[in-house]
């Protein structure tokens, strides 16, 4: 007794059969793929996952202890000064830094210098703000307009680094 051949329509299991894509002039593929992310979307991406997340920490703690009963709640500043927001910001400026020598055609070398640069700074800020003599009030405007300027030069190293089209990573100029 000899089994037929099988189909090549009929899946794996030898189920029901497949049907094969067709494609018309519009579309070549069976099942289209996702759309390429903007630059933009991927921005608001990096903002959701690497931002957010890493300010939660500080803003729970601040929850936390405007939550106690009998404590006053920290001024802005001080808040700002116990928030860690120059470890935050190494972080930021670190992982910028790295996507920026993962594309280096697309990100300018003033971008990754200025990374390097506040890299380098919040890591030397950080070291001194566990002295009794520093003013808090300082520290938190300092380690905010660190994050701020961090914010803003990662920011525009990741939307740089992902300006690029499908077709061989060249610069995309459209939005």
């Amino acid at each position: 007794m000899t089994t037929p051949p099988s189909s090549p329509n009929v899946g794996a299991s030898g189920g029901s059969p497949q049907v094969p894509a067709q494609t018309t002039g519009l579309q070549s593929t069976a099942v289209a793929a996702d759309p390429e992310k903007t630059p933009l979307q991927k921005l608001g991406i990096w903002f959701g996952c690497a931002v957010v997340f890493a300010l939660m920490p500080p803003v729970a703690k601040l929850v936390q202890e405007i939550s106690l009963k009998n404590h006053n709640a920290p001024g802005f500043f001080e808040f700002c000064s116990r928030a860690d927001l120059y470890i935050v910001s190494m972080g930021l400026a670190a992982s910028a830094i790295a996507q920026a020598q993962m594309r280096p055609r697309n990100v300018p070398v003033f971008l990754t210098i200025m990374n390097v640069i506040l890299l380098f700074f919040s890591a030397t800020l950080a070291a001194g703000t566990g002295d009794k003599q520093v003013d808090p009030g300082t520290v938190g405007k300092i380690s905010l307009l660190i994050l701020l300027v961090t914010l803003f030069v990662a920011g525009a190293t990741t939307y740089l680094s992902e300006r690029t089209s499908q077709a061989g990573g060249a610069v995309n100029n459209a939005p």
